[in-house]
């Protein structure tokens, strides 16, 4: 993940889970925490309304996408994990996906494909 995803999850009402598993896992990723300026030019050209107007911080999607752009094209599968599926004041990570030929599923089937259970959403 790119160093924009580490720090917006790690500033979301820290410790949250996702935010404390970004940071401890930071030293430990595979790939580059910084993304080539020309994937990341590619990507607010083609899907610049990825970008939430109405966020006060940068914005970690373009370059979730340029990172998954950048290794797609070095030829390292990719498939960005989301739930944000839905337009609303901007395009969801799913429609940014579909507009850069980008692998993404939902984060119930990642974990799945990844041989973790999943429960239901019911309690119990």
């Amino acid at each position: 993940m790119p160093r924009q995803m580490i720090k917006e999850v790690t500033e979301v009402t820290h410790p949250d889970m996702p935010g404390a598993w970004a940071a401890g896992v930071r030293n430990s990723l595979k790939h580059p925490l910084d993304v080539g300026d020309d994937y990341i030019t590619h990507v607010m050209r083609v899907a610049p309304d990825v970008v939430d107007p109405k966020k006060d911080k940068e914005d970690a999607d373009p370059w979730v996408l340029a990172l998954a752009f950048e290794l797609t094209a070095k030829q390292i599968t990719t498939c960005i994990v989301t739930e944000d599926v839905v337009d609303r004041n901007r395009i969801s990570i799913a429609t940014a996906c579909s507009r850069l030929d980008l692998d993404w599923c939902f984060t119930r089937d990642f974990l799945k494909h990844c041989g973790i259970a999943v429960f239901g959403k019911g309690k119990g």
